[in-house]
């Protein structure tokens, strides 16, 4: 069963609306469960065990609060093993913007790193009020934020540990990651992170607070649930693999997507938010696909997602291995079935009750059919082709608004 399509345009938004600071390491609010409310009970942590490094208290704005034991981080990232600083993810506000601390909002964090011949222990000190008996809070969380700790020497083999689980933590190393070659001026240092979607790793550079450019890593097979939801305007290669460059939105809001597939380990996405005083183009966003390196080139009998009429939603590649019954809802009821394939056979494509075959050659064969059925429609739709054919099968809302 594939993610639907709308919840897909939720998943790629999500990296330029969630707000990547060093200097101002913000929790961003995500509705994590239907909203409502919530009972606290009075906080039994805020002891410091003995031999800690913890402070009993942390001033913020004239208020002291209390140390409340120490809080789990999802995953730590460095640029290498060379590296003399970690970023780890928390949820909460980093003790030098002296803000948070509240019953009912992010705690304030403090960052220890203890450090060994051949392990790293990092622990995340939380302060926050004691919650009073029937406290009511909103039933929401925060989304972890990047917050920096600095080694006493460089990373090097040296395993890192949750202070708090005791536990190895997942750690992310830039060196063995595809980066960018040349960043475009203006944007701070990238944040290397894990991505909204599930197994993603992202690279995000902010200017001015605001998360402008982001490089996604994650594997090929996933790449099919997470198809851009957008238009595509070109259709070009990147290192000699086929490439689509999709466009969202508007000019001063809207972002451009690339997306290609270079081995059989690794899918790429880079994506580049407009704001009013930086809109990037087509041709920029291509350029800089172009100068991502550090990655593995090789044939993965992928062919690029076929161009169609109005707004794409999902793309499928024999690369994957068939589609049965993957379901969707789009916006209206028409929805355009792109196909190309190569090879000597057919492909049939299944999309509510129509049955669309067609019959593959040695060249590149295209086709474009719609299927017409009431808005809203959830339906399913299976691929299958005969073996040896490569393909590749979009589906597209038909357009509305002449986009």
């Amino acid at each position: 069963m594939r993610t639907p399509a709308l919840g897909r345009t939720l998943q790629f938004v999500a990296p330029f609306l969630a707000v990547l600071r060093r200097s101002a390491a913000a929790a961003v609010i995500a509705v994590v469960g239907a909203l409502g409310t919530a009972a606290c009970s009075p906080s039994t942590r805020n002891q410091v065990p003995e031999g800690s490094t913890a402070a009993p208290s942390i001033e913020v704005t004239g208020r002291a609060i209390p140390y409340d034991g120490l809080t789990p981080f999802s995953l730590a990232s460095a640029s290498g093993r060379s590296a003399t600083s970690l970023t780890v993810f928390a949820v909460g506000f980093d003790a030098a913007e002296k803000r948070g601390g509240s019953a009912c909002g992010p705690a304030v964090l403090r960052i220890v790193a203890e450090e060994t011949a051949r392990v790293v222990r990092v622990s995340v000190q939380r302060y926050e009020d004691p919650s009073e008996a029937d406290t009511v809070c909103p039933a929401i969380g925060y989304a972890a934020s990047p917050h920096t700790v600095r080694l006493q020497r460089p990373l090097g083999d040296r395993v890192v540990v949750d202070g708090d689980s005791g536990k190895r933590a997942r750690l992310l190393l830039g060196s063995d990651l595809p980066d960018l070659e040349h960043v475009p001026s203006g944007l701070g240092a990238p944040v290397l992170g894990g991505g909204f979607v599930p197994d993603t790793v992202e690279r995000v550079w902010t200017e001015r607070g605001q998360a402008v450019l982001a490089l996604q890593i994650q594997s090929p097979a996933a790449i099919s649930d997470s198809a851009p939801y957008g238009r595509i305007v070109e259709q070009t290669r990147v290192r000699g693999v086929p490439a689509t460059v999709y466009a969202q939105g508007g000019s001063r809001y809207g972002q451009h997507i690339v997306q290609w597939v270079p081995n059989a380990r690794q899918a790429l996405t880079l994506r580049l938010g407009n704001r009013p005083d930086r809109q990037w183009s087509t041709a920029q966003a291509v350029a800089l696909a172009r100068e991502v390196s550090n990655y593995q080139v090789e044939d993965t009998g992928r062919l690029p997602p076929p161009s169609t009429p109005g707004t794409a939603a999902v793309s499928y590649s024999s690369a994957d291995g068939p589609v049965r019954h993957a379901e969707h809802m789009l916006k209206s009821s028409g929805v355009y079935v792109g196909i190309d394939c190569q090879g000597d056979g057919r492909v049939t494509v299944v999309v509510r009750r129509s049955i669309y075959r067609v019959d593959c050659s040695a060249r590149l064969t295209h086709e474009v059919h719609e299927s017409v059925g009431p808005a809203f429609d959830p339906f399913s739709v299976d691929v299958t082709a005969s073996s040896g054919v490569r393909w590749a099968v979009t589906l597209a809302r038909a357009s509305t608004d002449g986009s």
